[in-house]
């Protein structure tokens, strides 16, 4: 028989998946017996079995565990974003979820694991249609991007502890880092320039929307778009151009 606990300890991207999934084979899910107070075998409120021959989880069963998982999901998103991490435990995510803190565990493996995988930014670099493929054009698309997710991205760079700078270093990888360096013909060492043009961008939502500085705080998008643009162009421009590259250049 599989040992359920390994479950819990499942990676915040294969957790995504059974969020919207079906819960292992063979496996009954916990949540139709929260929900129907059956045990494994036994009959549900109106007779009929909780689980089917040979132990696979019913229909009745999967969707009471997807429920389950999307209200566990949903309350979490909420608490941390309006409380932060540390003032937000397990059985404050279960009560608004209206399940058992066990379930919570069982799902997610940990708080930690449920804060990345809620709180995890989209660094997918968006340029709006029309927009011209400049050192300005780039500029205010990631001043964009930094309003949008620079809260999420200094959360899980924060809290996230390992999982989380993997998971960041992966999205800085292939949704933007790559992107660039394809989209203005770089050669690899052209990374570093890219890089630091993120990183422009990075200290100044930190300093933004962290630190709250006098200066940057007052500064919408467009002004802080003007005021970075000449570095990213200078990057831009001393940056060494090649043939196109791929991940294993890196």
């Amino acid at each position: 028989m599989r040992d359920d606990s390994r479950d819990g300890r499942r990676g915040a991207r294969r957790e995504v998946h059974e969020v919207a999934g079906e819960p292992p084979s063979g496996d009954p899910d916990p949540a139709a017996t929260e929900a129907s107070g059956a045990t494994a075998g036994g009959p549900t409120g109106d007779g009929t079995p909780a689980v089917a021959t040979g132990g696979r989880p019913t229909g009745r069963t999967r969707a009471s565990g997807q429920d389950t998982r999307r209200r566990i999901l949903a309350a979490a998103g909420t608490l941390f974003s309006s409380r932060g991490y540390e003032q937000v435990t397990i059985r404050d995510i279960a009560a608004a979820a209206d399940t058992d803190p066990a379930l919570v565990i069982r799902y997610f493996g940990s708080k930690n694991d449920l804060f990345v995988l809620v709180r995890q930014p989209d660094l997918q670099l968006r340029s709006a249609p029309g927009r011209p493929l400049t050192a300005e054009g780039v500029t205010q698309a990631l001043i964009e991007l930094s309003f949008a997710q620079g809260t999420r991205l200094l959360d899980v760079a924060a809290i996230g502890g390992a999982q989380g700078s993997e998971l960041i270093q992966t999205q800085l990888e292939t949704q933007l880092v790559l992107p660039l360096m394809d989209a203005f013909g770089l050669a690899s060492a052209g990374r570093d320039h890219i890089e630091a043009i993120a990183a422009i961008v990075a200290g100044v939502s930190l300093l933004r929307h962290r630190v709250e500085t006098r200066g940057l705080r007052s500064l919408n998008a467009d002004q802080l778009t003007e005021l970075l643009t000449p570095a990213v162009q200078v990057l831009l421009d001393t940056a060494p151009k090649g043939t196109s590259h791929s991940p294993s250049d890196v």
